[in-house]
């Protein structure tokens, strides 16, 4: 996603349907959604990143639980829906999109946790290692990266690209990640069960003195 957000189909998408897609994000909750990686949220206040964030239903649910939470979300009509809604003002909200974060560029070690939830699928291959190096870089010593890995047989090459999860770990190893965990998990939606998709989980940390 080199090019701006404009030319982005996945992002189209998105805003074409974004009243449909932001309301069922939001009819689930983060504790369910996140239930695989629980143990590596910060349990004390922590600065959290949470990368394509849609209409906010984690980045709220971080900032309930006491936490300082920047939401990265490209597609204005999804993160609109999260005006108002319980945590809201207590989430910074920055319009910007994988693979470099322009916006996020000054905040190198910031991060204690970096979530990446249902948007991997959506990064060409071409800028996967691109991706993974901007997120390290935005991660302190000892940080995790929680991602979501979509697999399915529902690709098209434009918005849905094909993941391997093995190639997918060994890139984030390349740039300074060790992976800590690892889960599947069943959809919840009727109709991507339908389609046979299925995620998985990977938990990753920054190794101690990696100032990639």
């Amino acid at each position: 996603m080199a090019n701006s957000a404009d030319e982005v189909p996945a992002l189209d998408r998105y805003r074409r349907n974004a009243e449909r897609l932001g309301a069922r994000f939001l009819g689930l909750s983060s504790e369910y959604v996140l239930r695989s990686v629980a143990t590596f949220i910060p349990t004390e206040p922590a600065h959290i990143l949470d990368v394509g964030a849609g209409s906010g239903r984690d980045a709220l649910w971080f900032a309930r639980h006491g936490h300082n939470v920047t939401a990265v979300e490209p597609v204005e009509e999804m993160s609109d829906q999260a005006e108002g809604l319980p945590g809201s003002e207590k989430v910074e909200w920055i319009s910007d999109h994988l693979p470099l974060l322009e916006h996020l560029k000054d905040r190198a070690g910031r991060y204690d946790f970096c979530l990446l939830s249902g948007v991997w699928h959506h990064v060409p291959d071409v800028h996967r290692s691109t991706a993974l190096s901007t997120l390290v870089k935005l991660l302190g010593s000892g940080g995790y990266l929680a991602m979501s890995l979509r697999l399915g047989s529902d690709t098209d090459g434009k918005t849905n690209f094909d993941i391997d999860i093995e190639d997918t770990i060994a890139l984030a190893e390349r740039v300074g990640l060790l992976l800590r965990h690892r889960a599947r998990t069943q959809s919840n939606q009727p109709a991507n069960i339908a389609a046979g998709v299925e995620w998985e989980w990977l938990v990753f940390e920054k190794r101690a003195g990696n100032a990639t």
